[in-house]
């Protein structure tokens, strides 16, 4: 085994025994080994993965410290090793004891690849036990110490070292030294440079002068340079061998020479053979011509592949960070037997393959998630996966377009003040955690100023970065290090973890930002796993303490992507503004158009315009059509990969979009090349925008576009209704659609406007359907020839809406002109019946109650109810471009004034105390009281027993509430009359003062219209009678027949005979003449 610590001869190390000889071993430990027990830890220790230990497991420890590797029984540990260079010995013999284990703790069996070493001299380390070794130092310095190389065990120790001279004769020193220059010897015939060649024979000359020496004087020079001649031989040598064992591999390939390609791989083979027949080629020489002709036999091979090409797609899901990328991918056509190996191959180019840079590493996470290691921080390259048969056919997965991370710039600082096995433990734990984020973040700025706690029992973090840890050494790791370094960036800390806007309940459940869940995703590959959390932590990957610290790469790596997910969302990790990202995906030469995502600011008509004779930018109204004729309604969309921010120059003028600091405006600017002021961040929205139906529906999303500055609500681009941008106040609500633009390439814009189209012809067919049910509403016509000219209209809408060439504006205009008919119609008729009356709830906004919009307010909903809970409100709306007449707005709903027990024994009492209204207009109605309709049966929900004999119930929530509603209990009415055409209403329900208790909740809103009908009669007349027994019972006695109108058609009649069709009032009763 090749020995992996190589040692060098330090001064002042040529030393010799004394001219005394020694008869038996002398213990040497105090005069050469240095903290030999581990007392002060690791000092004067070489450490690669051991971990100090005060515990009395290991019961072979000297002292209070041992140190150790442990993980989980049926584990194996990691390669690791501790060793000390021992210097200024004398020449002579040595005997190393060690207490030391190597041990399965589920297991008696005897365990491998754990050893005490000394030089090249190690003996193999098992169960607890003292183990020796004796060597030979002819140098001054030997090195010494414990390693696990492929060990099979899962907890490896060692203490107590101990060093002895054992003697310094003569004889024994130069037979090592005669057994080195033999082993020398055997590389004189051995391939190497020349140079090389030339020093390893001199030095051998020198050597063999020492052998017959009468003293050991000179052994340790020339053993010195003995040793680094033959370590430079055998270097050299492994070289040429490399190259030629490729060149012999190349020629087996190339076979004889028939295949495709053969011509150029054969000038690739005879470089190579150039190169290896030249005994002054440099190492690097060496190296390079190995790499060289790796590539070529590969695309040699790769040219002339056999067999089935696998069939490989590239998961568009994909994590980065700095240094590293993850990609995920699927395989399949080809069996797993057949496969050489798969992985993801990338490139700054485009187009990656094989023969570009490539891994094949994995982590195995639900599937494999391959590693790309070693890229450049803030770079573009193209990934993909790929899978290659032992035919070497190739199959590739699409190329995905990855921006690595700015490096993250966190700093540490440790004050040391714990015991030394603490102090390690913390030092080693911080910088590990350190080391990952600063890889996996684009963090800039944190500190971590980090303390020994003595009475912090576990550790704690605040934001910012000040951090104490306590004595407990489970809470000295990597992992939990890193659930502290969460709350230094804000987990549990900075008020946007509370915002209710970024979680679902307030300030606790899940996490609603995006990029965090999208990087959980891929990561667990469940494409419906969320991060939640409470007021303190979050999960998974929060590593909420030392039980969840498994120490895995999945969960440390899994935890740093994540915290960069969180700052994208909008968790600022150093105080000021979220973390800038690459999170619109973009081509610099790619015409883009931004629409602003609010409807009121042309989300559908209008398009963000340069003007081209001045610095101003506005919205202006246009077709799809004109916006990609007109080179000032398109952007150019750039990204810095070292900022992270965005820029956008007009494809018109030429210039950048810039924030005027000093007039506060959003404006462009005529610059070569741009600077801070036209760089912006973009956030992208957590909502879909949803345009179209069917096949041709579109999706979008809208993004901030945002001045960087270090502060929570920065400005950001806005626009309003008339079309003027604004500088608005960061605002990461979802409602805040003003200050979110959607970005089209000309391809989407297409997309979009068609989706528009057909967006806008199911609003106008929707339109229509509904005017054409008041038109099926049974009706008189207060004017001849109203249905008839509603008919010609309808039909006149109808054929321009197959005309191929209307644009979606066109078809606007065409459902505005059939609601414009259907108010028309609506103003010269009068339905036949109070009882069937004109249904126009299509005319309000949200009447079902589904989210709220529209209305002046926003209640809690739930269960398509809206509440008030001990709060006064005017949840209200206005419907306009109504005709004169009579109107009735209903609702269900009901107040609870009170304790349900309290507001019962009350109303039945004779008291309603119900203050909230429902009104239209200037009317207005109480709304029920909670106890107004108790039932005697449960009807589900939450319900409350009321009275006795028998018990009755009420709803006790908002589900109750919801089910009592649709069992068409606590219906509520307000009647109201408009006098002209073309009025406005408003609608609503309202509560000027409240108190403790007081509930108010409504639902399924209603607006009907009745013409000429008077109010009185909609409301103060019985319900319509169409039975003929019934209206002959109306004239037991001779009575009076009314018109709707008031006019009496008949006096003392006894029956409705001969009158023509429509209402009439007979004792108070509608009476329907069909």
């Amino acid at each position: 085994m090749k020995n992996k610590f190589i040692h060098f001869l330090m001064a002042g190390a040529l030393v010799c025994w004394s001219s005394y000889t020694l008869h038996a071993q002398t213990e040497v430990t105090d005069t050469y080994l240095k903290n030999p027990s581990f007392e002060n830890n690791f000092t004067d220790w070489d450490n690669a993965g051991m971990q100090t230990q005060t515990n009395t497991s290991f019961s072979k420890k000297d002292g209070n410290t041992y140190v150790e590797q442990w993980v989980g029984q049926g584990n194996k540990v990691a390669d690791a090793h501790v060793s000390q260079t021992l210097t200024s010995l004398k020449n002579g013999v040595y005997k190393l004891t060690v207490a030391a284990q190597n041990i399965q703790q589920n297991s008696s069996a005897t365990q491998s690849g754990a050893y005490v070493f000394a030089d090249n001299e190690q003996v193999s380390v098992g169960a607890i036990n003292d183990y020796s070794l004796t060597f030979t130092v002819i140098e001054g310095q030997a090195t010494v110490g414990f390693k696990a190389e492929n060990a099979t065990g899962n907890w490896i120790a060692c203490d107590n070292f101990r060093l002895y001279a054992v003697n310094n004769d003569l004889t024994e020193i130069q037979e090592e030294l005669q057994r080195r220059i033999e082993q020398a010897q055997t590389l004189v015939s051995e391939k190497m440079q020349k140079d090389v060649l030339s020093e390893l024979n001199a030095a051998i000359q020198a050597a063999q002068q020492e052998v017959g020496a009468p003293t050991d004087e000179n052994i340790a020079e020339v053993a010195v340079r003995l040793r680094k001649a033959t370590t430079e031989a055998q270097t050299s040598i492994e070289a040429y061998r490399e190259l030629q064992a490729v060149i012999d591999k190349a020629l087996e390939a190339y076979g004889d020479g028939s295949q495709s390609g053969a011509e150029e791989f054969d000038a690739a083979i005879q470089s190579a053979q150039s190169t290896v027949n030249n005994l002054e080629a440099s190492l690097e020489d060496l190296a390079l011509a190995v790499t060289q002709l790796e590539t070529a036999t590969l695309a040699f091979s790769l040219a002339n592949a056999t067999g089935t090409v696998p069939t490989v797609v590239t998961d568009t899901r994909y994590a980065r960070g700095s240094t590293m990328a993850f990609g995920r991918s699927t395989i399949s056509g080809v069996s797993t037997s057949d496969l050489l190996e798969h992985g993801f191959c990338w490139s700054t180019s485009p187009d990656p393959t094989v023969l570009d840079h490539r891994t094949t590493e994995y982590l195995n996470n639900n599937g494999y998630i391959y590693w790309m290691k070693d890229l450049e921080p803030s770079t573009i390259y193209y990934i993909r996966a790929y899978a290659m048969t032992k035919g070497y056919a190739v199959g590739y997965g699409d190329v995905i377009k990855v921006i690595t991370l700015p490096e993250g710039k966190i700093t540490w600082s440790y004050n040391n003040g714990g015991p030394a096995d603490a102090n390690a433990r913390i030092n080693a734990a911080v910088g590990s955690a350190v080391d990952y984020w600063n890889h996996l973040t684009s963090i800039q700025g944190l500190h971590l100023t980090v303390s020994f706690g003595a009475g912090t029992p576990t550790a704690d973090c605040s934001y910012g970065g000040w951090m104490r840890v306590g004595p407990n050494a489970s809470y000295q790791r990597t992992g939990t290090i890193m659930h502290e370094m969460g709350h230094a960036i804000g987990v549990g800390q900075h008020e946007i973890w509370w915002n209710g806007n970024l979680r679902a309940n307030g300030d606790r459940g899940d996490w609603l930002g995006e990029r965090a869940n999208a990087v959980l995703r891929f990561w667990d590959n469940n494409p419906t796993a969320v991060m939640t959390g409470d007021n303190t932590h979050m999960w998974p990957y929060g590593i909420n303490g030392a039980h969840e610290d498994t120490g895995s790469e999945v969960l440390y790596i899994g935890n740093s992507l994540i915290t960069q997910g969180l700052g994208e969302d909008g968790l600022p990790p150093t105080g000021g503004f979220a973390t800038p990202a690459y999170v619109f995906e973009q081509e610099d030469n790619v015409k883009y158009y931004l629409k602003n995502e609010d409807e009121t600011a042309g989300l559908y008509t209008s398009y963000l315009v340069a003007n081209p004779n001045s610095t101003a930018v506005k919205c202006e109204e246009m077709t799809a059509a004109e916006a990609t004729a007109n080179d000032n309604a398109a952007w150019y969309v750039t990204f810095n990969p070292k900022t992270c921010y965005y820029q956008l120059r007009n494809v018109g003028t030429g210039q950048y979009l810039t924030y005027n600091a000093s007039r506060n405006k959003f404006l462009t600017t005529n610059k070569e090349t741009p600077t801070t002021t036209e760089s912006f961040q973009f956030m992208r929205g957590r909502t879909d925008v949803n345009i179209g139906t069917g096949n041709t529906a579109v999706t979008a999303r809208g993004y901030w576009i945002i001045r960087p500055e270090k502060t929570l609500n920065p400005p950001c681009m806005g626009s309003n209704a008339g079309g003027r941008i604004t500088n608005e106040t960061f605002n990461i609500a979802n409602s805040a659609k003003d200050q979110r633009w959607i970005i089209l390439s000309g391809e989407e814009l297409q997309a979009f406007d068609t989706a528009v189209k057909d967006e806008r012809k199911a609003e106008l067919e929707d339109m229509l359907t509904r005017i054409k049910a008041l038109a099926n509403t049974p009706h008189t016509e207060d004017e001849a020839g109203t249905d008839a000219t509603l008919t010609a209209k309808l039909s006149e809408i109808e054929e321009k809406s197959h005309d191929t060439e209307i644009t979606s504006e066109g078809i606007s205009s065409l459902t505005e002109e059939a609601l414009a008919a259907g108010m028309a119609f609506l103003a010269k008729a009068t339905p036949e019946s109070v009882e069937q009356p004109f249904d126009i709830t299509f005319l309000m906004s949200d009447a079902e109650l589904t989210d709220g919009k529209g209305w002046s307010s926003t209640p809690t909903i739930s269960f398509s109810c809206g509440e008030f809970f001990e709060n006064t409100f005017d949840f209200n709306q206005t419907v306009t471009g109504l005709p004169a007449g009579t109107y009735q707005f209903k609702g269900r709903g009901f107040q609870r004034p009170g304790t349900t027990a309290d507001v019962y024994k009350a109303f039945i009492a004779g008291q309603d105390d119900v203050n909230a209204t429902i009104y239209a207009g200037d009317k207005e109605a109480k709304i029920q009281n909670i106890a107004a309709e108790a039932q005697t049966k449960k009807l589900g929900g939450s319900e409350t027993a009321v009275g006795s004999n028998p018990t009755r119930y009420v709803p006790n929530n908002m589900q109750a509430a919801s089910l009592y509603f649709a069992a068409d209990l606590y219906d509520n009415g307000v009647v109201t009359q408009l006098t002209e055409d073309d009025s406005k209403l408003k609608v609503g329900m309202r509560c000027s003062e409240t108190s403790s208790s007081y509930w108010c909740i409504f639902d399924d809103f209603r607006l009907y219209y009745y013409g000429s009908m008077s109010p009185d009669f909609v409301t103060d007349i019985r319900p319509a009678i169409t039975d003929k027994t019934q209206a002959e019972d109306l004239f037991a006695t001779p009575s009076d027949v009314y018109s709707l109108s008031g006019v009496c058609v008949r006096r003392q009649a006894t029956s409705l005979d001969g009158l023509g069709r429509g209402i009439y009032i007979v004792n108070g009763r509608k009476v329907i003449v069909k």
